[in-house]
């Protein structure tokens, strides 16, 4: 009898990575169909950088309210989407692909530091208006199957 619930256990949770996977798979999409051409930089003036793990590849990185670039890793940056706690190092609030890293802060011990291969100024209305198109999508697919919206 513990070997079927144990079974379905494992089952439920294979189901909630997968599609926490996959959303997190459109969502790296999305931010990057939206994605302008690389820059050498960008700068910041608050204290602390707002971010968003898009994949262990990329990290979008919020400098105001309504200014964020995509941040890149040539070769990955293992354990990033897992990461609580992230610092980005800089010059003078200045961070310079190629030259700055992220560094894990927690929850790996480590510490592994990843250095920015590229950054690409994020289309944020872009972003926005394609979320609103999906949910609206959503919403008239549900009705249309006869579904409450």
């Amino acid at each position: 009898m513990k070997l079927p619930v144990a079974s379905l256990c494992i089952a439920i949770l294979a189901s909630a990575c997968a599609s926490t996977d996959a959303g997190q798979k459109e969502r790296s999409a999305l931010y990057q169909r939206n994605a302008g051409a690389p820059i050498p930089s960008f700068s910041y003036s608050s204290d602390k950088l707002q971010w968003r793990v898009l994949s262990d590849n990329s990290l979008a990185v919020w400098i105001q309210l309504d200014q964020a670039s995509l941040v890149e890793f040539r070769n990955g940056c293992p354990g990033l989407r897992w990461a609580r706690e992230i610092s980005i190092s800089n010059a003078n609030k200045t961070v310079t692909a190629g030259v700055d890293s992220v560094r894990i802060l927690s929850p790996l011990p480590d510490r592994k530091s990843c250095k920015i291969s590229t950054i690409r100024p994020l289309d944020l209305q872009a972003i926005n208006d394609a979320r609103r198109e999906l949910r609206e999508a959503q919403m008239v697919e549900r009705s249309s199957d006869g579904t409450t919206e």
